[in-house]
Formats: C-alpha cells, structure tokens, sequence
C-alpha cells in the first residue's frame, strides 16, 4: 500500500520487517523497485563507511541481508557483470573478486572490470583498492594480461612495477619480448613523461648485465652472445619507452606520405585580402603539413609571409614547429634565424614565436630541449617572449612534474601582465 501511494521508505521499512519472506527472486515492479531502493540506501551508506572509516556508521542488518541476497540471486543466475557492478557501488571488494573468479570467461570479466572501474569509480582511494585488487587476479592467470595490468599500474603510479614486469619479460621466451614492446609503445603513448623517467630509473640499475655482484656463477655461464642479446633488448625497450623509436617511425610515415594539396594553399593565399585570412592560410599550412618537414610553402613565399605583423608573426613562426613536429635532432639548427639572440632581435614577435615552435617540435617528450626554454623563459624581459617561451616550455614539459618548471611558471603567472599570465 505504501509503495503505490509513494511511501518508499516507509514501504522498504515493511519490505525489511517482512525478513525472508520478501521474495528478491520475484520479477515484480513492486520487488525491483524496493530492492533497487535498498541498494541505494545501503549503497550511501558503505561509501560512507569507506571514505570516513574513524566515523561511527552503523548499517541495518536486515538492509545487508537483502543486499547479500541479492549478490546470491545474481551468482545463481550466472548475471557476473550485475553483480560486479553493485559490489562496486557498494564498496565489496570481496564479492567484486568471487564474481570474477566464479565466471565462465574470466579473462574477459577482467577486461570488462577494468574499463567499468576506470569509466564509473569515481573515488581515487576506492579505484586504486579495485585495480591492486585486478593485478593480484590478472598474475595469477596462467597466461595474465601484460599490457592491462602495466595500464593498472599506470594508473597506481607506481613505475617501479612496471619496471620489475617489463625486465622479467624481456628475460624470457621471444614471444614475450615482443610484448614487453608492446608495453613499452602503449606507455609512451598514454603515461606521463614523469611516469616514464620513473620506469627508465628503476630499469636500468635492474639490468646489472655484467656488473651485478648477486649471481657471479649465472654470469660466468652466460655467454657472451646471451649477453650481447639481452643488453640490445634492453637498449630497444629503453629507447621506445624515452620515445626516440616512436618519434621516428612517426615522422618517417608522415614523410613518405604526405599528400597536401599545396595547389589549394597556393590559391587560398592569392585571394586573401585582410590579416586573418592570412593568418589562417598559415595556419592551414602548418596542419596539412603537421609532422612532414615539408615547409616549401613557407620558403616559397617569403615576401607574402614578411607581411605578417605582430602576433600574425607570432602564428607564422610558430607554425614551423607544426610542420617539425617530431625532427627533435635539429630543432635548434631549422629555429636558429628566429630565435632570441644576446644581440637583440628585430621582433619580439619572432622570438616569442620560435620558443613556441621548439615546443610545438617537442611536445611531450622535451627532454633535449627543456633546459634551454627554461633559460630562455628566465631571461626574457618583454611579454611577448614570456608568453611564447610559457607555451612552449608548458608543451615540451607536460607531465613531468619538475618543480622548477612549475615555480617559473607560477612566477609569471603572478606578475601583474595579463599577456604573459595568459599563456603561463
């Protein structure tokens, strides 16, 4: 009565009173309802259980029974994936782990496990209980998942682990150095570049080829051709972790196929008439041509590009670091003619542009570069080039995490300049 007049609490409090004799098994709207109603009073009160565990938070044992009963419906019906969905939402680690374990594909209820905790589980302290919680089920497969669990750790931060897994990997049959390669291009492409440093830092003390004083006897039978092939796949896995292998593929797929249609650029400039059009011609170019090198547009036309003035000069040197994108090695050689010189510059314009460009060339792997943004950014005196060198040390230092960075950036952030704390 209570629930078609609206009453649901005082129908699920008749509904947990009734004890056994309410059926969790019916197929009613009456049952689905007031189940669905306990779920998510008991749901509120686990979480607020997990996240204030020093509170004192009681919960109804009559609530926790129908709970229970509904996790025992849903094994006896074989519905895994519900059941892993509410134990979420509930906070039960316990039940999370039997569903898995207990389903007929259990390495496809990981995967479906892993992508519900990453898309639905909102708490950080709660994700990282669930994904420690995947690992230990993941590593004890007879065949785990390599690449999902490195992606749990990924998102543990714990690097070290990564580490461990990827030198037991490359020290194995050769089917598993490839996926240690796989790991390692994964990683590169969705980590931090702070994360990266970490797993580069634990790897390669790990190795200890010759040097290592713990196994003289396992050395001394090693061969030398062994030992060659090991440090040559610990060099590919260094190297497609740091990016080099991936930066270079990259660009020389982006070479050999580039197909812009310069002819459609060469006509959008003929018939622009004002500096926006002229700033988005260029603009145009430099994302055809993103990551080819190719830059005959620009060089073609030099004395239509000189008109650019001001911040449309800015955009135009800038576009470069589009075009390089990737060509790292020789950034500073193919920036050299814009970039800020101790003997003053005609534009600033041109300097601010170029810092960004050597961003733009480094973006998310600035470990060659840096360093010299950084000296730029703390000397430059005039806004234009504080801004340029904010944006392109921000890009070629994303994720890193260096605290000198972040202080010289917060810096300019807090000088009172709204062109140069825009861009920090």
């Amino acid at each position: 009565v209570y629930y078609h007049l609206g009453g649901f609490d005082d129908s699920i409090s008749f509904a947990l009173g009734a004890g056994s004799l309410f059926d969790v098994t019916s197929q009613s709207e009456y049952v689905e309802v007031i189940i669905s109603k306990c779920i998510d009073q008991y749901t509120k009160l686990r979480v607020r259980q997990f996240d204030f565990p020093n509170d004192v938070i009681s919960i109804d044992n009559r609530l926790k029974s129908i709970v229970n009963r509904m996790f025992e419906r849903c094994f006896a019906e074989s519905q895994y994936k519900q059941a892993v969905g509410i134990a979420l939402e509930t906070r039960h680690l316990d039940v999370f782990e039997r569903a898995i374990r207990e389903s007929d594909d259990v390495p496809a209820m990981l995967d479906y496990s892993l992508k519900t905790c990453l898309s639905l589980v909102h708490s950080r302290l709660f994700r990282n209980c669930v994904l420690e919680k995947l690992v230990s089920i993941y590593l004890t497969l007879n065949e785990p998942d390599y690449i999902n669990v490195c992606q749990c750790y990924v998102f543990l931060s714990n690097p070290e682990a990564v580490a461990d897994l990827l030198l037991s990997l490359i020290r194995r049959e050769p089917h598993h150095w490839f996926v240690a390669y796989q790991i390692a291009f994964d990683m590169y492409e969705s980590a931090t570049q702070h994360f990266l440093k970490g797993v580069e830092h634990f790897l390669k003390p790990a190795l200890g080829l010759e040097s290592s004083p713990s196994d003289p006897k396992e050395d001394a039978m090693e061969t030398d051709s062994t030992k060659d092939s090991l440090q040559q796949r610990f060099e590919r896995l260094v190297a497609i972790l740091g990016g080099e292998t991936t930066i270079g593929l990259a660009l020389e797929f982006l070479i050999r196929n580039n197909h812009a249609d310069l002819a459609i650029l060469k006509n959008t400039k003929d018939s622009t008439r004002n500096s926006v059009c002229h700033t988005a011609t260029v603009i145009a170019n430099g994302l055809v041509c993103c990551g080819t090198t190719i830059d005959s547009f620009l060089r073609d036309n030099l004395e239509w590009l000189g008109k650019a003035t001001n911040w449309a000069r800015f955009s135009a040197i800038a576009s470069l670091g589009l075009i390089h994108r990737g060509h790292e090695k020789e950034s500073l050689k193919i920036m050299s003619t814009y970039l800020p010189k101790e003997s003053g510059s005609p534009s600033v314009y041109s300097d601010g542009g170029a810092l960004l460009a050597l961003g733009l060339i480094h973006v998310n792997h600035g470990s060659l570069i840096s360093k010299y943004l950084f000296n730029q950014l703390k000397e430059a005196s005039d806004e234009v080039v504080r801004h340029g060198g904010c944006l392109g040390l921000g890009l070629a230092a994303m994720g890193t995490a260096d605290p000198e960075i972040y202080d010289q950036l917060r810096m300019n952030l807090y000088q009172d300049d709204a062109v140069t704390g825009e861009a920090a």
